[in-house]
């Protein structure tokens, strides 16, 4: 899913919300199997378009949240899964975005925390919804976030009301290491499968990669 860092900006955001809205070819979907938690993972991110020059912020309805700082146009991402979101939970909040748009879905991601992101060993930010499936190619992570975590300490980050929610997706493959994206979206949708995607997502907030996804620790499998 990632993209190559010559594509033009315009090209790469148009083929992430393609992909993240669900309209990768469902040919290779496996059976859902979700990892036993807590699941840690590590990763590497590197700003696609905008290279990093401070410090990273988390933009959420609470305010500005500082999430430590970053050089040299990277950072190191540290997810930690507490517990998958339940087919009751995503019900409600596919129900919340039908009724009142993004806005109100973001309101309603709020209400729970499945785990936590921290860049470069900053703040705490509460992940509020993790879904997980199988592919021929590994395990697919996919994550939303309420507002922005913007990798650049420039001061040109967008309006906190800009951009809802965030959604970070990797994959784990069977071997070696993962690889993925985060992305600001300022529309969200449920795909036919159930899952959280990106509607439609800002050209010019930048594209965040994850390489080098690993995991850390897992909980132990259910008997």
């Amino acid at each position: 899913m990632l993209h190559s860092r010559l594509a033009t900006p315009g090209l790469v955001v148009t083929a992430i919300a393609a992909a993240l809205a669900g309209s990768l070819p469902a040919a290779g979907l496996l059976a859902q199997d979700e990892p036993a938690t807590p699941l840690r993972v590590r990763a590497a991110v590197i700003a696609l378009n905008t290279p990093l020059r401070g410090s990273a912020t988390m933009y959420g309805t609470a305010g500005v949240v500082q999430l430590g700082g970053t050089a040299s146009g990277s950072g190191l991402l540290s997810i930690t899964i507490d517990r998958w979101s339940t087919t009751d939970e995503t019900s409600k909040l596919a129900q919340a975005l039908k009724s009142g748009g993004t806005y109100a879905l973001a309101s309603a991601l709020e209400k729970a925390t499945v785990g936590h992101v921290n860049v470069n060993g900053g703040l705490r930010a509460p992940i509020r919804l993790a879904t997980t499936w199988k592919t021929d190619e590994g395990q697919v992570v996919r994550l939303a976030m309420t507002g922005e975590i913007v990798l650049d300490g420039s001061g040109g980050a967008a309006h906190p009301t800009d951009y809802p929610i965030s959604i970070i997706e990797f994959t784990l493959p069977a071997d070696g290491p993962g690889q993925g994206m985060l992305v600001a979206v300022r529309e969200a949708e449920f795909d036919d499968r159930g899952r959280i995607a990106a509607l439609s997502t800002p050209l010019n907030a930048g594209v965040q990669t994850l390489t080098n996804v690993e995991i850390e620790a897992r909980g132990k499998s259910k008997p």
